[in-house]
C-alpha cells in the first residue's frame, strides 16, 4: 500500500528531492531524474579545543546498525602502544548500550558520558573535540545516506572519523574525499583506525593543535544553503522552460 501511494504521488511530481544519491537511486523507480539536495552547511565560529585529546560521538544509536566497537577496541590498542592521555565524549540517549560496549572493549575508564543534551551544548561539544566520530551503515542494496549529524560535523570544522558497518560505500567515499572531511573506516580496520589516532594525536601534541584539512571554499560554495536553494530553483527554472515549450 506504502509502495502504491508513493509511485501515484512521485509519478506526478516535477520535481522530486532526497537528501542523497543513495536514496535517489531508490526513487528512480517513481521519477525519472531524482534531485539530490543534502542539508545545507553555516560554517561555525572555531572554539578552544578541550585541554585532554578528546574523542566525541554525538548522537543516537539506530537499532543495531551503528556499532561503535571497532572504534572503541582501536582506541584500547592504540593507548597500550602511545600511552595517550585521552578521553571519549558521548552526547546522546544511548548512554548505557555505550558504556557497555566501552566496557565490553576495555576503554570504561576514559568513557565520559554527558547525556542527552540541547543543541547548542552539542554543537559545543563538536567544536572542541579533536576528533569527531561519525557512526553509519550500508549494505548491497542500501548505500549512499549521508547523515544529518554529517553535515553537523562539518560545521564544526573538525576531522571526521567514519566507522561504516557494512560493504564499502562508494558515495560517502566520494563525498569525504571531495570535501577533505577525514577518513573512513570498515570493519576489520582496527590498525588502521590505530594509525589514523596518533598521526592527529602526534601533531596535537607537537603543534598544540589540529589543523582542519576541510575543504572551507569548496564546503562554501557547493554545500551551503544558498547552494542547496540553487539547484532546486535551477530545477524549477528547466522544468518551467520546458513546460512554455510544451
Amino acid at each position: 500500500m506504502q509502495r502504491w501511494f508513493e509511485k501515484k504521488i512521485l509519478a506526478s511530481a516535477d520535481i522530486v528531492t532526497s537528501v542523497s544519491d543513495g536514496l535517489c537511486d531508490k526513487l528512480k523507480a517513481y521519477h525519472d531524474k531524482p534531485l539530490t539536495i543534502t542539508k545545507g552547511v553555516t560554517l561555525r565560529a572555531e572554539q578552544v579545543l578541550f585541554k585532554q585529546f578528546t574523542i566525541s560521538y554525538v548522537g543516537g544509536l539506530f537499532r543495531n546498525f551503528r556499532d561503535p566497537r571497532p572504534i572503541f577496541k582501536a582506541i584500547k590498542k592504540w593507548r597500550e602502544i602511545s600511552k595517550a592521555s585521552v578521553v571519549f565524549r558521548y552526547a546522546g540517549k544511548d548512554g548505557a548500550q555505550m558504556r557497555a560496549w566501552a566496557n565490553e572493549c576495555g576503554i570504561e575508564d576514559i568513557f565520559l558520558d554527558i547525556g542527552y543534551v540541547g543543541r547548542s551544548e552539542a554543537s559545543l561539544t563538536q567544536d572542541r573535540s579533536h576528533i569527531n566520530v561519525l557512526l553509519t551503515s550500508s549494505s548491497d542494496d542500501h548505500k549512499g545516506v549521508l547523515t544529518g549529524k554529517l553535515f553537523d560535523y562539518i560545521e564544526s570544522r573538525r576531522p571526521v572519523l567514519c566507522s561504516v558497518n557494512g560493504v564499502y560505500d562508494d558515495e560517502l567515499q566520494l563525498f569525504f574525499s571531495t570535501y577533505s572531511l577525514g577518513n573512513i573506516f570498515y570493519n576489520n580496520e582496527e590498525d588502521a583506525i590505530v594509525q589514523y589516532l596518533d598521526t592527529l594525536y602526534r601533531e596535537w601534541t607537537t603543534t598544540g593543535n589540529i589543523i582542519s584539512i576541510l575543504d572551507m571554499d569548496r564546503i562554501k560554495n557547493s554545500l551551503s544553503w544558498e547552494g542547496q536553494a540553487s539547484k532546486i530553483l535551477d530545477a524549477v527554472q528547466k522544468v518551467s522552460a520546458s513546460k512554455m515549450i510544451l
